[in-house]
């Protein structure tokens, strides 16, 4: 298991609660406000196909929230690996333009530490869900031996 509490205070379910319900608000507050404006690469905002990229990731990361804390209240680690799944990839995605954008783009400091926050959050995110989803399987697997 890589960490047993969120922020060393929470317990991981909780935790993993409180990340669902950010990401969430988050990303529907996205969605509804700022479909063509983001925040990432904004010299590329302006064009047609940015809300194609950027719609299904916010579209997966909404979906594989109400999963997770589904996940989390129920104790299923299927509904947790799910989120785990999906914002791997978003991340990798937000990590690839946050360095695009520093190094094509000359964005002031501000943006660049609004996004520099953006995926060091998620990145914690992913190690606190991972963490739970490890302990739920541990759980899983203790109960399963002791079954027979």
């Amino acid at each position: 298991m890589l960490c047993r509490r969120c922020c060393y205070l929470v317990p991981l379910n909780i935790g993993c609660l409180i990340i669902s319900g950010l990401f969430l608000s988050y990303h529907v507050g996205e969605v509804v406000t700022h479909t063509s404006d983001i925040i990432f690469l904004k010299e590329v905002a302006q064009y047609t196909w940015a809300p194609i990229l950027i719609g299904p990731l916010y579209t997966a990361s909404i979906i594989s929230s109400m999963l997770l804390i589904y996940g989390a209240c129920k104790q299923r680690k299927g509904f947790v690996l799910v989120w785990v799944i999906m914002h791997v990839p978003i991340f990798l995605v937000y990590l690839i333009m946050t360095i695009c954008d520093g190094v094509l783009g000359n964005p002031p400091p501000v943006v660049i530490a609004i996004q520099v926050f953006i995926v060091v959050v998620l990145f914690y995110s992913i190690f606190i869900v991972l963490s739970y989803y490890q302990y739920l399987k541990m759980a899983t697997h203790d109960t399963e031996e002791y079954e027979y």
